[in-house]
Protein backbone atom coordinates (compact mmCIF):
# COMPACT_ATOMS: atom_id res chain seq x y z
CA UNK A 1 0.00 0.00 0.00
CA UNK A 2 1.31 3.39 -0.50
CA UNK A 3 2.88 5.30 1.86
CA UNK A 4 0.67 8.60 1.34
CA UNK A 5 -2.26 6.15 1.66
CA UNK A 6 -0.86 4.77 5.49
CA UNK A 7 -0.31 8.72 6.24
CA UNK A 8 -4.11 9.46 5.36
CA UNK A 9 -5.50 6.45 7.08
CA UNK A 10 -3.57 6.96 10.08
CA UNK A 11 -4.58 10.68 10.08
CA UNK A 12 -8.22 9.56 9.87
CA UNK A 13 -7.67 7.45 12.84
CA UNK A 14 -6.25 10.17 14.96
CA UNK A 15 -9.18 12.54 13.65
CA UNK A 16 -11.93 9.62 14.91
CA UNK A 17 -10.13 8.96 18.80
CA UNK A 18 -10.14 13.01 19.20
CA UNK A 19 -13.72 13.32 17.98
CA UNK A 20 -14.81 9.92 20.59
CA UNK A 21 -15.38 8.16 17.17
CA UNK A 22 -14.53 4.17 17.03
CA UNK A 23 -11.29 4.07 15.18
CA UNK A 24 -10.91 3.21 12.01
CA UNK A 25 -8.56 -0.33 11.42
CA UNK A 26 -5.72 0.31 8.79
CA UNK A 27 -7.13 -2.55 6.66
CA UNK A 28 -10.65 -3.15 7.64
CA UNK A 29 -12.05 0.25 7.82
CA UNK A 30 -14.50 1.13 10.55
CA UNK A 31 -15.77 -1.90 11.97
CA UNK A 32 -18.73 -2.43 14.15
CA UNK A 33 -19.22 -0.48 17.47
CA UNK A 34 -18.30 -2.02 20.50
CA UNK A 35 -21.36 -2.49 23.02
CA UNK A 36 -21.61 0.25 25.46
CA UNK A 37 -23.51 1.35 28.84
CA UNK A 38 -26.23 3.47 28.76
CA UNK A 39 -24.12 6.37 29.93
CA UNK A 40 -21.30 5.98 26.86
CA UNK A 41 -24.39 5.94 24.63
CA UNK A 42 -25.62 8.87 25.96
CA UNK A 43 -22.13 10.68 25.72
CA UNK A 44 -21.27 9.44 22.14
CA UNK A 45 -25.10 10.39 20.96
CA UNK A 46 -24.02 14.16 22.44
CA UNK A 47 -20.92 14.69 20.98
CA UNK A 48 -22.86 13.43 17.49
CA UNK A 49 -25.54 15.97 17.73
CA UNK A 50 -22.94 18.53 18.38
CA UNK A 51 -21.53 18.02 15.04
CA UNK A 52 -18.48 16.50 15.82
CA UNK A 53 -16.83 15.00 13.26
CA UNK A 54 -14.27 15.99 10.86
CA UNK A 55 -16.00 16.53 7.85
CA UNK A 56 -15.11 13.93 5.84
CA UNK A 57 -18.40 12.02 6.32
CA UNK A 58 -21.69 12.81 5.67
CA UNK A 59 -24.41 13.23 8.19
CA UNK A 60 -26.33 10.05 6.30
CA UNK A 61 -23.08 7.77 7.68
CA UNK A 62 -23.88 9.00 10.80
CA UNK A 63 -27.15 8.54 10.79
CA UNK A 64 -27.02 4.61 9.56
CA UNK A 65 -24.39 3.73 11.85
CA UNK A 66 -26.54 5.34 14.87
CA UNK A 67 -29.64 3.34 13.78
CA UNK A 68 -27.78 0.38 14.08
CA UNK A 69 -26.37 1.02 17.42
CA UNK A 70 -29.97 2.14 18.49
CA UNK A 71 -30.95 -1.47 17.25
CA UNK A 72 -27.78 -3.20 19.48
CA UNK A 73 -28.76 -1.13 22.34
CA UNK A 74 -32.27 -1.77 22.75
CA UNK A 75 -31.70 -5.56 22.13
CA UNK A 76 -29.01 -5.58 25.21
CA UNK A 77 -30.97 -3.42 27.36
CA UNK A 78 -34.52 -3.98 27.03
CA UNK A 79 -34.77 -7.07 29.27
CA UNK A 80 -33.62 -5.62 32.15
CA UNK A 81 -36.38 -3.38 32.00
CA UNK A 82 -38.88 -5.60 30.07
CA UNK A 83 -41.38 -5.41 33.88
CA UNK A 84 -41.43 -1.33 33.35
CA UNK A 85 -42.82 -1.71 30.04
CA UNK A 86 -45.17 -4.13 30.81
CA UNK A 87 -45.63 -2.24 33.79
CA UNK A 88 -46.78 0.92 31.33
CA UNK A 89 -48.74 -0.96 28.83
CA UNK A 90 -51.22 -2.22 31.64
CA UNK A 91 -51.49 1.46 33.25
CA UNK A 92 -52.09 2.47 29.41
CA UNK A 93 -54.98 0.33 29.01
CA UNK A 94 -56.39 1.22 32.45
CA UNK A 95 -56.30 5.02 31.66
CA UNK A 96 -58.55 4.30 28.95
CA UNK A 97 -62.16 5.51 28.71
CA UNK A 98 -64.57 2.82 28.95
CA UNK A 99 -67.57 4.09 27.50
CA UNK A 100 -69.79 1.01 28.70
CA UNK A 101 -69.10 1.70 32.18
CA UNK A 102 -69.34 6.03 31.90
CA UNK A 103 -72.41 5.64 30.43
CA UNK A 104 -74.15 2.99 33.04
CA UNK A 105 -72.73 5.74 35.32
CA UNK A 106 -74.77 8.55 33.91
CA UNK A 107 -77.77 6.69 33.59
CA UNK A 108 -77.47 5.46 37.23
CA UNK A 109 -77.57 9.31 38.54
CA UNK A 110 -80.32 9.75 36.13
CA UNK A 111 -82.07 7.05 37.83
CA UNK A 112 -81.80 8.07 40.81
CA UNK A 113 -83.38 11.38 40.52
CA UNK A 114 -86.44 9.87 38.67
CA UNK A 115 -88.81 11.29 41.76
CA UNK A 116 -87.90 15.04 41.29
CA UNK A 117 -88.14 14.83 37.71
CA UNK A 118 -91.89 13.22 38.12
CA UNK A 119 -92.90 16.01 40.63
CA UNK A 120 -91.23 18.59 38.04
CA UNK A 121 -93.18 16.98 35.07
CA UNK A 122 -96.59 17.48 37.44
CA UNK A 123 -95.74 21.25 38.20
CA UNK A 124 -95.30 21.59 34.35
CA UNK A 125 -98.70 20.45 33.63
CA UNK A 126 -100.29 23.04 35.43
CA UNK A 127 -98.08 25.89 34.35
CA UNK A 128 -99.79 28.26 31.64
CA UNK A 129 -96.21 29.14 30.35
CA UNK A 130 -96.25 25.64 28.81
CA UNK A 131 -98.14 25.61 25.81
CA UNK A 132 -101.10 22.81 24.82
CA UNK A 133 -98.69 20.33 22.80
CA UNK A 134 -96.27 20.62 25.43
CA UNK A 135 -98.20 19.36 28.18
CA UNK A 136 -99.54 16.50 26.08
CA UNK A 137 -95.69 15.51 26.04
CA UNK A 138 -95.27 16.02 29.67
CA UNK A 139 -98.76 13.72 30.48
CA UNK A 140 -97.16 11.23 27.78
CA UNK A 141 -93.65 10.86 29.73
CA UNK A 142 -95.16 11.01 33.20
CA UNK A 143 -97.54 8.09 32.35
CA UNK A 144 -94.90 6.25 30.46
CA UNK A 145 -92.47 6.96 33.34
CA UNK A 146 -95.04 5.53 35.95
CA UNK A 147 -97.02 2.54 33.83
CA UNK A 148 -95.38 -0.21 34.12
CA UNK A 149 -96.03 -1.43 30.66
CA UNK A 150 -93.02 0.14 28.97
CA UNK A 151 -90.74 -1.22 25.99
CA UNK A 152 -88.89 -2.67 28.47
CA UNK A 153 -90.86 -3.82 31.63
CA UNK A 154 -89.48 -1.82 34.74
CA UNK A 155 -89.03 -4.90 36.60
CA UNK A 156 -85.85 -6.19 34.85
CA UNK A 157 -82.61 -4.75 36.76
CA UNK A 158 -81.14 -0.98 35.70
CA UNK A 159 -82.95 -1.90 31.34
CA UNK A 160 -86.10 -1.65 32.86
CA UNK A 161 -85.08 2.00 33.80
CA UNK A 162 -83.06 3.11 31.22
CA UNK A 163 -86.22 3.80 28.60
CA UNK A 164 -87.86 5.62 31.21
CA UNK A 165 -84.63 8.08 31.20
CA UNK A 166 -84.53 8.08 27.35
CA UNK A 167 -88.06 9.32 26.98
CA UNK A 168 -87.85 11.71 29.79
CA UNK A 169 -84.51 13.38 28.24
CA UNK A 170 -85.89 13.87 25.31
CA UNK A 171 -89.13 15.64 26.45
CA UNK A 172 -86.82 18.26 28.44
CA UNK A 173 -84.87 18.51 24.98
CA UNK A 174 -88.01 19.76 23.74
CA UNK A 175 -89.73 21.81 26.97
CA UNK A 176 -86.16 23.35 26.91
CA UNK A 177 -86.50 24.33 23.36
CA UNK A 178 -90.09 25.59 23.37
CA UNK A 179 -90.97 27.39 26.90
CA UNK A 180 -87.31 27.71 27.89
CA UNK A 181 -84.53 26.33 30.62
CA UNK A 182 -86.25 29.48 33.32
CA UNK A 183 -89.44 27.35 33.36
CA UNK A 184 -88.37 24.14 34.05
CA UNK A 185 -85.93 25.48 36.95
CA UNK A 186 -89.02 26.73 38.47
CA UNK A 187 -90.34 23.19 39.14
CA UNK A 188 -87.05 21.72 39.34
CA UNK A 189 -85.25 20.80 43.11
CA UNK A 190 -82.17 19.69 41.88
CA UNK A 191 -78.99 21.52 40.88
CA UNK A 192 -79.58 24.16 37.99
CA UNK A 193 -76.83 22.64 35.50
CA UNK A 194 -79.28 18.89 35.95
CA UNK A 195 -81.08 21.02 33.41
CA UNK A 196 -78.56 22.00 31.10
CA UNK A 197 -78.35 21.26 27.28
CA UNK A 198 -75.18 20.11 27.40
CA UNK A 199 -76.21 17.51 30.38
CA UNK A 200 -79.56 16.75 29.00
CA UNK A 201 -77.64 15.78 25.56
CA UNK A 202 -75.44 13.42 27.71
CA UNK A 203 -78.16 12.33 29.50
CA UNK A 204 -79.93 11.15 26.16
CA UNK A 205 -76.91 9.60 24.62
CA UNK A 206 -75.78 7.53 27.76
CA UNK A 207 -79.56 6.08 28.08
CA UNK A 208 -79.06 5.34 24.50
CA UNK A 209 -75.97 3.64 24.56
CA UNK A 210 -78.18 0.10 25.92
CA UNK A 211 -81.47 0.54 23.86
CA UNK A 212 -81.66 -1.41 20.96
CA UNK A 213 -82.37 0.49 17.62
CA UNK A 214 -86.14 -0.05 17.40
CA UNK A 215 -86.86 0.98 20.96
CA UNK A 216 -84.86 4.28 20.47
CA UNK A 217 -86.67 5.20 17.06
CA UNK A 218 -90.43 4.25 18.50
CA UNK A 219 -89.24 6.62 21.88
CA UNK A 220 -88.06 9.15 19.32
CA UNK A 221 -91.19 9.63 17.41
CA UNK A 222 -93.02 9.43 20.65
CA UNK A 223 -91.31 13.01 21.81
CA UNK A 224 -91.42 14.38 18.67
CA UNK A 225 -95.09 13.84 17.93
CA UNK A 226 -96.44 14.79 21.07
CA UNK A 227 -94.77 18.11 20.70
CA UNK A 228 -95.51 19.15 17.69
Amino acid sequence: MPTSRLAQMAREREADRAAGRPERGLFTGRGRRHRADPDEYERFAGQHDMGATDGRESDADFDDDDDEYDDEYKHEYKHEYKHEYEYEDVAREASKPRPRTGAKRTVLHAIRQIPQYVRMLIGLMRDSRVSRLDRLLVVAAAAYIISPLDFIPDFIPFLGEVDDIFLLMLALQRLVDNSGVRVLRDHWRGHPDELSEMNLSAMVNAAAFFLPGGIRRKLTRMATRRSR
